[in-house]
């Protein structure tokens, strides 16, 4: 601050002694006049002019300092700004990703309503009035499961559910016996697989998946007693 007084008042000192100076000159006979030869030539003058420009040079200092500040401080408004519209830029593309990721996926991989539709479609149901005689337990076996190659599975099955009919559930070794059998019969189905039309296989799988389900859903350990023997013992009946 001292240094900028120091400053001005040099400036001012050099005015009043130029101030003092003034007078016409001839130079090289061409009659040049000093440009402040029209100017009173008193120090008083001269010193009140000087002082005058001081006075001038500190208002248009501080004019211009407050408009650098003005200015400085309209650079950091926006700066602020730009900051502030980068970082809910950034967002919006964040939320505008992730919108149509959350979209492709659904189109990839369906709905997540319909896909728990279909899940809950494709769980084993019940063995049907069409599957089996409820009174007596006789199974009504699909054309693929009635060849001699299933026989053995067949009868262990067909025992389990008649002692079901006759006890009203089943017992554990009955669903034990039960869930062996369909699954060794599943593992020959699929083994024939390639040879056999295509709407009789699933069919016969299916089959296989309601009986496991239903023996599943009556087992009992007090439901220990053999059903007495059939009159249509060994007699397999296909559906």
């Amino acid at each position: 601050m001292w240094t900028t007084r120091y400053a001005i008042l040099a400036i001012a000192t050099a005015i009043a002694a130029l101030a003092e100076a003034q007078t016409v000159t001839n130079v090289g006979g061409y009659g040049y006049e000093n440009p402040y030869s029209w100017h009173a030539s008193t120090a008083a003058e001269g010193y009140a002019r000087g002082f005058a420009e001081i006075v001038r040079a500190a208002g248009e200092y501080n004019l211009n300092t407050g408009i650098g500040a003005v200015n400085w401080a309209e650079a950091r408004r926006r700066e602020i700004l730009n900051s502030k519209l980068w970082v809910q830029t950034w967002f919006d593309i964040r939320e505008i990703n992730q919108a149509h990721r959350y979209a492709t996926y659904r189109q990839q991989r369906g709905n997540p309503e319909n896909y728990y539709r279909i899940v809950e479609g494709r769980r084993p149901q019940s063995l049907a009035a069409q599957d089996i005689n409820f009174a007596s337990g006789q199974l009504r076996w699909p054309l693929l499961l009635a060849f001699d190659d299933y026989r053995p599975q067949r009868t262990r099955v067909e025992n389990a559910f008649t002692n079901r009919a006759y006890n009203g559930a089943m017992s554990i070794d009955d669903y034990l016996n039960v869930l062996n059998a369909t699954q060794i019969m599943l593992a020959r189905l699929q083994n024939t697989i390639a040879a056999v039309p295509p709407q009789e296989y699933v069919a016969a799988k299916r089959f296989l998946e309601r009986v496991a389900f239903d023996a599943r859903s009556t087992v009992s350990s007090v439901a220990a007693r053999p059903a007495p023997a059939a009159g249509s013992e060994g007699r397999t009946v296909v559906r």
